[in-house]
Parts: C-alpha cells; structure tokens; sequence
C-alpha cells in the first residue's frame, strides 16, 4: 500500500503512518526517562532547587494568579542529580 497514490484508502494511511510515528517518539521518550540515570548523585538542597523552579515558573504566571514559595526552616537534603530533579 502506497499512501502517496491518489486513492481514498491513501488518506487513512498516511494517517495511520503518522500515528505510528507519533506513538514511536512517545515509547522513545518513556524508555528514556526509564533508563538508570547515568548522572552521579550528590547531596542537594531541594529547598534551593524549589525556590529556582518557582523563579523559573514565576514570568509565565497569568495576571490574577498568585505563586507564593515559602521555604523550610531547614535545608531539606536529598540524593540526586540535580538536572533530574528541574525534570521532574
């Protein structure tokens, strides 16, 4: 089956082609985030890490909308990779 000859079955599949495709990079992309993490982990601060996401986050906020980061009285320590944790 050829999806570029001009037949009404031609239409459907190149939308199925394209679906494949689409479904591929989604798998692509799980497997990805599935794989051990090849990082080395280091002990952060994920009170830091918070408070420069909401930084991060804070320009694209719509008017109206509030967003307030009031961190711990401590540093809350964590074992991670640090580029892991902005993913998340």
């Amino acid at each position: 089956m050829d999806p570029s000859t001009d037949r009404p079955e031609s239409r459907f599949l190149s939308v199925i082609i394209e679906e494949v495709d689409r479904l591929n990079r989604v798998v692509t992309q799980f497997l990805d985030y599935s794989k051990p993490h090849g990082g080395e982990l280091q002990s952060l601060d994920l009170s830091h890490l918070v408070q420069k996401s909401v930084e991060l986050m804070r320009p694209g906020i719509r008017t109206g909308i509030e967003l307030e980061y009031v961190p711990y009285r401590v540093p809350i320590r964590v074992l991670a990779t640090a580029e892991q944790i902005h993913q998340v």
